[in-house]
């Protein structure tokens, strides 16, 4: 599970947190049977999965800044030289930003929408 946090970046964090409490609002609307929380959790519904959409925007840039981080092969250990030599590994380290955001960012979008859809079927 760190490792999901670790690759990432930061607006993993950001999107977990809305997650979080667009489920707890999610439950605390189904448990009430009201509509209160109905525009709010429309809308962190909405904001998680933007959120996870500027983090693959974020993992893309760093993508493409990474062709320039690649170090030389006097400026790093030769164990390392077959690593520097290869620029997919940092590409992939900044394409799992990528992956990694959207992936959890949908994750939450889709719970909280089934979790809505619910509480409404059980209104009607």
């Amino acid at each position: 599970m760190t490792g999901i946090f670790a690759d990432g970046g930061f607006f993993i964090y950001i999107v977990t947190l809305l997650g979080i409490v667009t489920l707890t609002l999610n439950v605390v609307q189904l448990v009430r049977r009201d509509k209160n929380f109905m525009a709010l959790i429309v809308g962190l519904i909405s904001a998680t999965f933007f959120l996870g959409l500027c983090g693959t925007g974020a993992g893309l840039y760093m993508a493409a800044q990474a062709f320039e981080v690649i170090p030389s092969e006097e400026a790093i250990p030769d164990r390392f030289v077959k690593i520097a030599e290869n620029p997919a590994i940092y590409v992939g380290m900044a394409m799992g930003i990528a992956a990694t955001t959207t992936a959890m960012g949908s994750f939450w979008a889709a719970l909280n929408s089934i979790v809505a859809g619910i509480a409404q079927s059980l209104r009607s």
